[in-house]
C-alpha cells in the first residue's frame, strides 16, 4: 500500500465517521426536544392537577382549621402541611 492510497483510505474512514457522528447527534438533538416537550407537557398537567386538588382540599375541617393541601413539607418527604 502506498502512502497515497493510505491517505486515501483514512480520508474515506474519516468521511464515514464524521457523517455517522452527524447523524447520532441529529437523533441526539431530536430525542432532546421530544423530552422537554415532554417535561413541558408534564408540568403543566401536574399543574393543572394540583390546582384541582388544592380546590377540593380548600373545604374547612370540622374544627374550623383549614383542610390538608397535599404539598410536601421540605424536611419531611411525603408529610403534609397545612395552608
Amino acid at each position: 500500500m502506498t502512502r497515497e492510497q493510505l491517505e486515501v483510505a483514512l480520508e474515506q474512514v474519516r468521511h464515514r465517521f464524521e457523517a455517522e457522528l452527524d447523524r447520532r447527534f441529529e437523533t441526539q438533538n431530536h430525542s432532546i426536544g421530544a423530552l422537554y416537550s415532554l417535561v413541558s407537557q408534564t408540568d403543566r398537567l401536574l399543574e393543572r392537577v394540583l390546582l384541582h386538588l388544592e380546590d377540593a382540599a380548600g373545604v374547612s375541617e370540622p374544627d374550623g382549621s383549614e383542610a390538608e393541601t397535599g404539598e410536601l413539607s421540605p424536611d419531611l418527604p411525603f408529610t403534609a402541611r397545612r395552608s
